[in-house]
């Protein structure tokens, strides 16, 4: 008897659990979860987790690879999704109804190259780095003409490296991430952004969802009710 009673006590209080498909990369200080669901971490970890804790729910993080990561979310078989923005895998999307929260993080992209190179122009960038699974959108005119070659890898700090030892031309990262990796392997003037390549525009990561736009909307007032609260967190990981 006592044990029945037990089991639905654990059943009364245990919380609504969704399913956030996340990168499995290393995009510190925004986020990283690489290899293993139980190592997300990071600013957007601590503000999902903030806002989970206000809900009374629990997010249960799913780390998958980026491509995978993308097919599985819009197979339908997870609740939630981050990051994601509207402008990524088109026309994939163009018969799903996504629905997104406002901004999680606003960053912003740019095009890191060595000093030496710093002006040399878009036309002489012939290899461009980015990571693996990531779209090079804001480039794919001259990657369709040919007079751009896209080269990946898994990891900033290898991508970093690459630029470094002059095997791509450029690279196409967060500021705020790609100075967080260089800070991290001592070279902090290693690489440059270059503002006539990308010039500096503020992008966005946004949550997202195909099954429940209700908790969209509270999420949408949690961050305007705590953004004093969130102010912190990007103080705390230099955002």
């Amino acid at each position: 008897m006592l044990l029945f009673l037990s089991l639905i006590s654990a059943s009364a209080f245990a919380l609504p659990v969704y399913t956030v498909g996340v990168e499995d990369i290393d995009y510190m200080p925004i986020f990283s979860s690489t290899h293993n669901p139980e190592n997300f971490k990071g600013y957007a970890r601590d503000v999902l987790d903030r806002f989970a804790k206000s809900e009374k729910i629990e997010f249960r993080y799913v780390a998958l690879p980026v491509k995978r990561f993308i097919y599985v979310y819009q197979s339908g078989k997870l609740d939630f999704a981050f990051p994601d923005n509207p402008n990524w895998n088109l026309p994939k999307k163009d018969n799903l109804n996504i629905i997104y929260s406002n901004p999680i993080i606003t960053f912003q992209d740019a095009i890191f190259v060595r000093p030496e190179k710093l002006g040399l122009g878009i036309e002489k960038m012939k290899v461009l780095g980015t990571l693996k699974g990531f779209s090079a959108w804001k480039f794919q005119k001259y990657i369709d003409s040919g007079k751009m070659r896209v080269e990946s890898t898994h990891a900033p700090e290898s991508l970093i490296h690459m630029a470094l030892l002059g095997r791509v031309d450029g690279i196409n990262m967060a500021q705020q991430v790609a100075r967080y990796h260089l800070k991290k392997i001592g070279n902090e003037k290693g690489l440059v952004p270059d503002p006539q390549l990308l010039p500096s525009q503020d992008s966005y990561y946004y949550f997202s969802t195909l099954h429940h736009p209700e908790i969209i909307k509270k999420l949408n007032l949690f961050l305007k009710k705590d953004a004093a609260n969130i102010h912190e967190l990007k103080n705390k990981y230099g955002l």
